[in-house]
């Protein structure tokens, strides 16, 4: 295909979604500093709906507006946090445009030198992106028919959650232990099958075999509850499930320029209904960052889980993934990234199985200390041994960013 040749060549050949350059000073807020900030994207996409034939392109504008406010009270943090997010799409009559809203608060609070609690919490008003796309660990995979008139998929989420630690990082043995629980609920398009609850409880032990060097055992319940299973698709059944994950790892902090953290385990996922498939094996989860240069950063991830699958084709799909990005700054004001990530989705049932790969390049030009310029490129590929599920996209963006 000339159109995948002359987007892969490009992908190598430029810079994708550099870091941003902003130093914002703030504004007083009474106990808290205020940040506010502005950005604007303009976008083209080449094939909006990720669709094999018959591609659609489309401009897009997004602007988004955002304020965070941070503050200190002795060794306690706070951070509370709102952004908003519009878009407008050339094509379709609208039926592609969103409003997206996150608010998110955050408490890191230090009872006694061996004692930490950090809470979070984080409300999300979202749709799912037309085509295939992966959110929350969800694989979404429904295109849905524009011709009828249909929105895009709306939903909100409210997510809650908390780590303890006793200890610290400099002592032998440390103890965390985590809880979270996540409530989406679908708001339009007949999606309510889609509505769940995740439940999740874990602990982690970090025993210190060398200053900056400790060995981690960690284990994990998450416990799926579908709360509207009467409205599943015809045909399906109950995907409510327990996944479980036991992991062994080490976690290393700036050691000979590298920081990172590798576990290796087993996950299992056992499904409430015996007529679905479980499933138990192999899982990782590794992040690794090298920094050759105080100016140069190359991070490395990789990862095997399983994902949701709410279609009522496969019970839940098992996704490999490896991704490598590097970041640098060339001088004050100019910094680039490139980035690549490849995954490998197994559907369980049907057999099916997606290659996806994903080339990135950007850079970002800080015009001063509150405002950013930036231009990206980005190229999206999936092929499936299933019928009419390849796709490939590619979309240019350039962003304007001010933050105070």
């Amino acid at each position: 295909m000339i159109k995948k040749q002359i987007a892969l060549g490009v992908a190598l050949a430029c810079s994708a979604g550099a870091a941003s350059a902003l130093e914002p000073n703030g504004i007083p807020f009474g106990p808290f500093r205020a940040y506010p900030s502005l950005s604007y994207d303009l976008k083209y996409e080449d094939n909006v709906y990720r669709t094999e034939s018959n591609e659609q392109d489309a401009w897009v504008n997004v602007l988004t507006p955002a304020i965070e406010l941070r503050g200190l009270s002795g060794p306690n943090a706070y951070v509370l946090g709102y952004e908003l997010s519009k878009a407008w799409y050339s094509e379709d009559g609208g039926r592609n445009d969103f409003l997206h809203q996150r608010l998110y608060a955050n408490a890191a609070l230090e009872f006694a030198t061996r004692h930490h609690l950090d809470l979070n919490y984080e409300f999300k008003d979202a749709t799912d992106p037309r085509g295939t796309d992966f959110e929350a660990d969800e694989v979404v995979d429904v295109v849905r028919d524009t011709a009828a008139g249909t929105d895009v998929d709306e939903w909100h989420q409210h997510q809650l959650g908390g780590t303890y630690a006793f200890g610290t990082p400099g002592n032998r043995g440390r103890l965390e232990l985590h809880a979270d629980q996540a409530w989406r609920r679908y708001d339009n398009n007949g999606q309510e099958y889609r509505d769940r609850d995740a439940t999740t409880l874990g602990a982690t032990f970090y025993a210190r075999v060398m200053p900056k060097t400790s060995l981690l055992f960690e284990v994990a319940q998450t416990d799926i509850d579908y709360v509207n299973e009467g409205a599943a698709p015809p045909g399906s059944t109950s995907l409510d499930s327990t996944e479980r994950r036991y992991l062994a790892g080490v976690t290393w902090d700036a050691t000979a320029k590298t920081t990172g953290t590798a576990k290796v385990g087993y996950l299992t996922k056992d499904f409430d209904d015996g007529s679905r498939d479980d499933f138990s094996g192999s899982s990782w989860e590794v992040g690794v960052t090298w920094r050759p240069l105080t100016y140069s950063a190359v991070d490395l991830t990789t990862s095997r889980s399983t994902s949701e699958q709410t279609t009522g084709t496969d019970d839940y799909v098992l996704t490999k993934d490896f991704g490598i990005a590097w970041t640098h700054d060339w001088g004050v004001r100019l910094s680039t990234k490139f980035d690549a990530k490849w995954a490998w989705d197994e559907y369980n049932t049907t057999d099916r199985e997606d290659d996806r790969s994903t080339y990135g390049m950007g850079l970002t030009y800080a015009l001063n200390r509150w405002l950013d310029l930036g231009a990206s490129y980005r190229y999206l590929e999936r092929d499936s041994s299933a019928a009419g599920k390849d796709y490939d996209n590619n979309t240019f963006m350039l962003t304007v960013k001010a933050a105070l």
